[in-house]
């Protein structure tokens, strides 16, 4: 029987293509693409709290937030609580975006789930709901 760990690493490769597909089509880099579906409609970010949503590096995330403000994806300002730091925002076009990635992130999971039987949906995202908060130190 193949090792929990294994099965783990082989379905994140298997959604890590998934999502590069996903970018590619929309013209954005997986970090790009990650940053836009996790930001909310309606939310200001400080780069730290970005960095923190994303899972990038301070760095790397100011390198990946600026080219999406020179994409037209996000708007930079000064943060008028903090005057040595900058809030970012959707744009309409980061919305569009953004809502395009939920349309195709929601074909690939259609196409997932017309390949398992009905019944184990609820199994399958019990297992996975399950796995995440394992995972994340939230569970026993």
């Amino acid at each position: 029987m193949t090792q929990l760990m294994d099965m783990i690493i082989k379905l994140k490769g298997c959604c890590e293509r998934e999502e590069k597909n996903i970018s590619s089509s929309l013209g954005l880099k997986p970090s790009e693409y990650r940053t836009l579906a996790l930001i909310k409609e309606g939310c200001d970010y400080t780069n730290d709290q970005l960095s923190e949503e994303t899972g990038l590096s301070k760095s790397r995330g100011s390198r990946v937030f600026e080219n999406l403000v020179k994409k037209g994806f996000l708007l930079r300002r000064e943060n008028a609580m903090d005057k040595r730091s900058f809030l970012y925002e959707l744009t309409n076009d980061g919305k569009r975006v953004k809502m395009e990635i939920a349309v195709l992130k929601k074909v690939c999971e259609n196409k997932i789930l017309l390949s398992i039987k009905d019944q184990d949906h609820d199994i399958i995202h019990q297992g996975l709901y399950l796995l995440l908060h394992v995972m994340e130190g939230k569970s026993k």
